[in-house]
């Protein structure tokens, strides 16, 4: 019986431990987030831009327009393909073909077929009808 009991016992502080550590592995990355800086190429040579400041990007074939708090927007030549991978791991979520959104923005989402995100700088954002569903997953599971 007291083997039984402690079998279960560290089957509950493993549990714990592993919560915890999840826990402290989200607040890292969110921390990491506000220090974290991309280098955008740029016309005029490279810009550094803080992940944190970008609200969303838009695609338009090889090229990416980033919307930022600074409300201004810089079109780089690199698709949204790239800035998908480079951006998953820190909040951002594909809702569209063409538009990558930072989930931290978002100010309410329209139901509709697909639906549709509203985000902090007044801008409207479709959400594809087969992307929905992972859509509002990722968003519950978010704080």
């Amino acid at each position: 019986m007291k083997l039984a009991i402690d079998k279960f016992s560290d089957t509950i502080e493993q549990k714990d431990f592993k919560q915890k550590f999840d826990l402290l592995y989200a607040n890292f990355k969110q921390l990491s987030l506000h220090d974290k800086k991309i280098a955008v190429p740029t016309l005029s040579g490279i810009e550094f831009i803080p992940v944190s400041s970008i609200i969303r990007c838009e695609s338009d074939i090889n090229y990416t327009t980033l919307y930022l708090t600074e409300k201004t927007k810089l079109v780089v030549a690199k698709t949204l393909k790239e800035f998908e991978e480079l951006l998953t791991d820190y909040n951002f979520f594909r809702v569209h073909n063409s538009h990558l959104i930072n989930l931290s923005f978002i100010k309410s989402y329209n139901k509709g077929k697909g639906g549709s995100v509203q985000l902090i700088d007044g801008s409207e954002v479709e959400v594809s009808t087969r992307r929905k569903e992972a859509f509002i997953s990722k968003v519950m599971k978010s704080d």
